[in-house]
């Protein structure tokens, strides 16, 4: 059995939950064909970089910074988040006026070129935390890395697109989602370059007539043990397809991003991968007030599946894995394409 195989099965989380690691599965799979590919197609020069890719993308044996980026560690921080939501769950809605939502923001502080990605990410982390506690809510949030299937007008470069996606909720009832994010996006702090929703709430019911043939049961409740467990699968879904920016459709006054898996290169594969080597699975999430126990669930169920090896792994230094991509993209040496920088 693999070490990654950890998580204990109840008759509740096998029920609920089933749907949604099946989806975990099915993403992934995909998500690491693209990255097999990519490695194929750029290759590193020597041994030692060549483990050590396989250390950031694929080994299922790694120990010291436990990047995002390893396929393996990601499905252990997805699993380890699923769980927390599940386990979780009857705390959240103790309370019987809590509402939650999917909150998403994504504005241009989070638009970085893809030749030369630059990313104040913990600037916009903590922006998000101080939004979220202003207006009351609680949650979890991560954040989320896409690129562009399409130069924006006049640009030389496609676009590195950072959302933070979270689950939050709150038992205010004077909260109202749509007037907070009108109220927010006329302060015009959240300027968005490709004329998207800067800031999101969205509810089952609201999510049931956004998107419609995709029904929900009972969509006028509040979120399920199953549901919720859905929206922390979502939060760190792996990647294996562009964007496209899609015009509103008749009657809205914003467009939307859907997935355009044909535009994903091998390029973009290698710059998300590098990207997310940056974040660990223990940093990935962050909370808002009383989501603090839930990342910190997450983290507790991370240590558990990692730690009985962590002495036998291949050791990842993030410093060393930082120079290993500003030597991999001079190995690549395409469309003078440079390593990202994040902070």
């Amino acid at each position: 059995m693999s070490r990654f195989d950890f998580f204990p099965a109840t008759a509740n989380w096998q029920f609920d939950t089933a749907d949604t690691l099946r989806k975990i599965n099915d993403e992934n799979a995909k998500a690491l064909a693209c990255i097999e590919r990519a490695k194929s197609r750029y290759p590193t020069k020597n041994k030692f970089d060549r483990l050590l890719m396989d250390a950031l993308t694929t080994s299922g044996n790694v120990a010291g910074h436990l990047p995002m980026s390893n396929m393996h560690v990601r499905r252990i921080a997805q699993h380890a988040l699923v769980q927390a939501t599940h386990e979780g769950f009857e705390t959240i809605h103790a309370n019987a006026f809590v509402r939650t939502f999917l909150f998403t923001a994504c504005w241009d502080a989070g638009f970085t070129t893809t030749a030369a990605p630059e990313l104040q990410w913990s600037r916009m982390k903590r922006h998000i935390q101080r939004l979220l506690r202003r207006l009351g809510l609680h949650g979890i949030c991560a954040p989320e890395f896409d690129t562009m299937a399409k130069k924006l007008p006049g640009e030389a470069d496609r676009r590195i697109v950072m959302q933070v996606h979270g689950i939050v909720w709150t038992a205010d009832p004077d909260f109202r989602p749509i007037v907070a994010e009108a109220e927010l996006r006329a302060t015009g702090l959240y300027p968005n370059m490709l004329g998207i929703k800067p800031i999101d709430f969205t509810s089952r019911a609201r999510s049931q007539n956004r998107w419609p043939g995709w029904e929900r049961e009972q969509p006028n409740d509040d979120q399920t043990p199953a549901s919720i467990s859905h929206l922390a699968y979502y939060m760190l879904k792996a990647k294996h397809y562009a964007l496209n920016l899609v015009p509103p459709r008749s009657g809205q006054d914003r467009g939307r991003l859907r997935p355009d898996s044909g535009h994903f290169t091998q390029l973009d594969a290698i710059r998300m991968l590098e990207v997310w080597s940056w974040f660990s699975a223990y940093d990935a999430v962050f909370a808002v007030g009383d989501g603090a126990w839930f990342a910190s669930r997450q983290r507790q169920l991370i240590r558990d599946a990692c730690n009985p090896t962590q002495d036998r792994g291949i050791w990842i230094d993030k410093e060393e894995a930082a120079r290993f991509w500003d030597r991999h993209w001079k190995n690549v040496n395409r469309g003078n394409r440079i390593s990202c920088v994040i902070t």
